[in-house]
C-alpha cells in the first residue's frame, strides 16, 4: 500500500471515535492501543484489547459498516501507518486470503466483544489475573546488566520484567524504565 502515511499520536489520543466513521487501517510501528466497548448508557465502557507494535486495528470499519462500534486509544505514544480505505479494499479485492484474514479478525473481534457485554460484571472483575495472561514473565537477577534484562525482555516479548533475588521478588523493570532512566539521562 504505497499510499500509507506514517502517522504520531500521543498518548491519551482518540483515533477512532465509536459511531464515527473512519476511513483507515492502522499498523501499529510503535506504541499501544486500547480497543474498548461503547458501553451503554448503564454500564462503563470494557476493554476488549490492548494491540502493541505489528498489530493493526481500523480495519473492521472498512470491511462492513463504516461506523466504528469501538474506541481506540494511545495508551502508549505511538507510531501508526495509516492506510486509506480505498488502497485497502484494492489488496483486499486483489488477494482473497488478505481480505480474508481481516474478515476473520473482525468477526473474532465481534464476538469477543459481544460475549464480554453479556457477562456480568462482577464475574468479570472475580476472574484471576493467571487467566487473563496470555505469555510467560521475563524474570530477571538483580545481578543482571541492562543489557541483559533488555534481551530478556526482548526475547520474550514483553514490556516489563520481574526481578529476583534468589527467590524472592523484589521488583519490576518496565521499557518505560530504560526509556526514562536510562536512554534519557544518558542524552
Amino acid at each position: 500500500m504505497s499510499t500509507a502515511t506514517m502517522r504520531y499520536a500521543p498518548r491519551g489520543t482518540v483515533v477512532v471515535t465509536p459511531k464515527e466513521s473512519n476511513d483507515y487501517c492502522f499498523v501499529i510501528r510503535s506504541g499501544a492501543v486500547d480497543i474498548s466497548s461503547e458501553g451503554d448508557s448503564d454500564s462503563v465502557p470494557v476493554l476488549l484489547d490492548r494491540r502493541e507494535a505489528g498489530r493493526c486495528f481500523g480495519y473492521a470499519t472498512i470491511l462492513g459498516d463504516n461506523a466504528s462500534r469501538y474506541r481506540i486509544e494511545v495508551v502508549e505514544d505511538a507510531l501508526l501507518l495509516a492506510n486509506h480505505r480505498d488502497a485497502f479494499l484494492d489488496v483486499c479485492r486483489a488477494n482473497s486470503q488478505f481480505r480474508d484474514f481481516f474478515s476473520h479478525q473482525s468477526r473474532r473481534m465481534r464476538k469477543a466483544a459481544q460475549e464480554l457485554a453479556h457477562r456480568a460484571t462482577s464475574k468479570m472483575l472475580a476472574t484471576p489475573c493467571a487467566d487473563f495472561m496470555s505469555r510467560e514473565l521475563a524474570v530477571v537477577s538483580v545481578f543482571d546488566s541492562l543489557y541483559d534484562v533488555a534481551r530478556a525482555m526482548d526475547t520474550s516479548a514483553v514490556s516489563a520484567a520481574i526481578v529476583v533475588r534468589g527467590a524472592t521478588v523484589v521488583g519490576i523493570v518496565t521499557d518505560r524504565d530504560f526509556r526514562s532512566k536510562v536512554v534519557g539521562k544518558a542524552l
